[in-house]
């Protein structure tokens, strides 16, 4: 559940630890000089939503690890990404795509998106997910500059050689 018993929510529990520690406060303000808006709501809608349009070109970056597609199961609730759009065409369509449209919609001109994903392996079959998300950001108008590799483990069952991340065994192994 993401409301607690005092009514409130796990990201203005976030914000609020953020205020008191993550900056320094001004000590003439009487309040915490951060301020946020959170929102309920899937990122596949929210930039449809008449509080967020305010937020549109404001932005001077964006980060995102959007869910992979169904390894990451939040819940089994009906608004859950890969609940809502069951097989990875149509997750891809009406649930990547949009995303990626807003987060076009909210960044300045010439501001950067840092996207955290990785190819999956689903129902034992390979998903190109990386490769999909670049296009889908392509699609609604950002320009690919480049990847960062992240040292971890790769995912189970994946051949590396077959991955977009093969450069971290390639790297360590040759």
């Amino acid at each position: 559940n993401w409301i607690d018993e005092l009514g409130k929510s796990r990201y203005e529990y976030v914000a609020d630890f953020f205020n008191e520690h993550g900056l320094e406060t001004n000590p003439f303000w009487e309040e915490p000089k951060n301020t946020y808006h959170y929102f309920q709501i899937g990122s596949e809608h929210i930039g449809d939503h008449p509080d967020f349009q305010q937020y549109k070109g404001k932005l001077d970056f964006a980060f995102t690890s959007p869910p992979y597609f169904d390894k990451e199961l939040y819940s089994l609730d009906d608004e859950q990404s890969c609940v809502k759009f069951q097989d990875y065409p149509t997750w891809l369509e009406k649930f990547l795509l949009p995303t990626f449209q807003t987060y076009y919609k909210l960044l300045k001109t010439s501001c950067y998106c840092l996207i955290n994903v990785c190819d999956i392996k689903s129902n034992r079959k390979e998903i190109p997910l990386e490769q999909d998300t670049i296009r889908a950001a392509e699609k609604v108008g950002f320009e690919y500059d480049g990847k960062m590799g992240m040292v971890m483990t790769r995912m189970i069952g994946l051949s590396p050689t077959d991955t977009k991340n093969y450069w971290r065994d390639k790297y360590k192994h040759g």
